[in-house]
């Protein structure tokens, strides 16, 4: 089978394409977050791009994580936004120390969830600059379990 979006030459089973996105649906599970189905065909598509599946997930929560700030007015919303930035970061960081992350993609995806969670007159271009990903923001990618 191949997802809506991969870019794979070859045709996986079923079977093979759960396997490659199963671990990276347990690491947004991880993070505070459910993958959606559209989610999924994004980690297809990151996945197939060379990232791992630590990177993978990493974009999917900050995706996901400025949009839930972007709709966000109530201030106790904010403040567990605040408290799930805190614990991503914390992750990401093991990830990184681990060596399943990148340090310039941890770099750029802990400085864009401190913009987020850290409200500041860069917020809001920080949320736009996020968003703009025409592929990994035209639909939700993954839905907080804690909000």
């Amino acid at each position: 089978m191949i997802w809506p979006f991969s870019k794979k030459k070859k045709e996986l089973s079923v079977d093979e394409e759960l396997a490659r996105i199963r671990p990276v649906a347990a690491v947004v599970r991880h993070l505070g977050y459910d993958i959606t189905e559209y989610g999924l065909e994004v980690a297809i598509i990151s996945l197939d791009s060379g990232y791992s599946t630590e990177e993978t997930a990493s974009h999917i929560v900050v995706v996901s994580l400025a949009r839930d700030v972007k709709e966000t007015l109530d201030p106790e919303r904010a403040f567990k936004l605040n408290a799930i930035g805190m614990a991503v970061l914390e992750n990401l960081k093991i990830f990184k120390d681990a060596g399943t992350m990148r340090p310039e993609i941890w770099q750029n995806d802990s400085t864009a969830i401190g913009k987020l969670i850290f409200p500041s007159p860069e917020t809001e271009v920080w949320i736009d600059k996020i968003l703009s990903d025409p592929v990994s923001a035209r639909h939700p990618v993954a839905t907080s379990r804690i909000l």
